[in-house]
C-alpha cells in the first residue's frame, strides 16, 4: 500500500553502521533515527525520522486514506481489507498486522508504573483488604470480584486477560465452553491478584491468604501441608493462622 525505504522482508531498517549519523544540518543523529537511500545521481542520502514520517503523511494524503482509515485497513476492519495478503513476511496476514498492532500499542501506550499504582489503589477495596471471618469463601461473587479488578486496576486487568486467555478463545474454530472458560479465568483473576497485592502489603492484604489458611486449618489440613502452602505464597503460615482464629472466637465469645 505504502512505499518504505530500503526495507528488507523481515522488517527491519537498513540502517548501515550503528555508528552516529550527522544530518545535512550538522548536529548528531542517532542511527537508529537515520535511513540510507540513493539519489537519482547515486549518492546516498540520509532519511531522518522527520522525513519518514513525512513521506508517510505524503503517501497516505496522496491515496486519500485518513490515519483512521490506514488502520482499519491494516487490521482488517475496513471493507474489502479482510483477506488481503502483503508480499512481507512479518505483516502478510490480518492476522499478523492485527499482532503487530497491538503490541506497538501495548509498548508505547503503556505506563510501566501504572498498575503498581493501580494495586495499591485495590488493596483498600473489598477482597483485597483485611481479611473478615463474617466471609464465606463458598459464597463469594467472582463477578463482583471481577468487576473491581476491572474498574480499580483497568491496566493490570487487561495485561492479566490477555496473558492467561487461551491462545485460541478468540478463534472461531475454539470449541470450549466460553461461559466456563471465562467463570474459571475470574477466579484465576482473584487468586493472582490477591498473592501480589499480599506481596505488596502483608498486613493489609490479606484477605484471600487468611481465608485459605482458617479453611485449611478448620479442615485438619497438617501443619506441614499449610506450611508449604505458605511457603509458595498461597496462604498464611500456621502459627499466623492459629493465632488470628483465635483472636476471631475471642471476638465473638464477647459479642455472644
Amino acid at each position: 500500500m505504502m512505499s518504505t525505504t530500503n526495507t528488507s522482508d523481515d522488517g527491519n531498517d537498513d540502517l548501515g553502521s550503528n555508528n552516529d549519523l550527522a544530518n545535512d544540518g550538522g548536529e548528531e543523529v542517532d542511527a537508529d533515527d537515520v535511513s540510507a537511500d540513493d539519489n537519482e545521481d547515486g549518492r546516498t542520502r540520509r532519511m531522518t525520522s522527520q522525513t519518514k514520517l513525512q513521506e508517510v503523511v505524503d503517501t497516505l494524503r496522496r491515496i486519500g486514506w485518513s490515519f483512521t482509515q490506514f488502520i482499519a485497513a491494516w487490521s482488517g476492519d475496513r471493507l474489502g481489507s479482510e483477506h488481503v495478503q502483503l508480499e512481507h513476511r512479518q505483516y502478510r496476514t490480518v492476522k499478523q498486522r492485527r499482532a503487530a498492532l497491538s503490541r506497538a500499542v501495548r509498548d508505547f501506550g503503556c505506563d510501566k508504573a501504572r498498575p503498581a499504582k493501580e494495586l495499591d489503589r485495590l488493596i483498600k477495596e473489598p477482597f483485597f483488604n483485611k481479611f473478615d471471618h463474617k466471609m464465606d469463601f463458598e459464597d463469594m461473587d467472582f463477578s463482583a470480584v471481577d468487576g473491581i479488578i476491572r474498574r480499580v486496576a483497568p491496566s493490570w486487568y487487561r495485561v492479566l486477560w490477555d496473558v492467561m486467555t487461551n491462545a485460541r478463545y478468540t478463534w472461531q474454530s475454539y470449541n470450549g465452553n466460553s461461559q466456563s472458560h471465562d467463570a474459571t479465568l475470574k477466579r484465576r483473576m482473584f487468586a493472582i491478584t490477591s498473592m501480589v497485592c499480599h506481596s505488596r502489603a502483608k498486613q493489609n492484604s490479606n484477605f484471600l491468604s487468611a481465608m485459605v489458611a482458617t479453611y485449611l486449618v478448620g479442615s485438619g489440613v497438617k501443619r506441614r501441608v499449610i506450611e508449604c502452602l505458605n511457603g509458595l505464597g498461597f496462604c498464611l503460615g500456621y502459627m499466623q493462622t492459629t493465632r488470628m482464629m483465635g483472636d476471631v472466637a475471642r471476638c465473638q465469645a464477647r459479642s455472644v
